[in-house]
């Protein structure tokens, strides 16, 4: 890993819950779940600004496109 920087952030309990459960999910740390969560953003993100569609299919094979802002 690249120069790692200590940050502190405030988030409110829920927030810090959903955290928690996704890590005790997946078996990973608080951290690792932070990381995912940017990195999904910054990925979203650039596609959005490269003008192009994000599509999520559910189980019944309905397609919704997700709106970033």
């Amino acid at each position: 890993m690249d120069d790692v920087v200590k940050v502190t952030v405030n988030l409110p309990k829920d927030l810090v819950e959903a955290v928690k459960a996704l890590a005790a999910k997946r078996q990973v740390t608080l951290t690792e779940v932070i990381r995912n969560a940017i990195g999904t953003e910054t990925f979203l993100a650039d596609a959005a600004d490269q003008g192009s569609k994000i599509l999520i299919e559910d189980k019944k094979k309905r397609i919704q496109q997700i709106v970033l802002r």
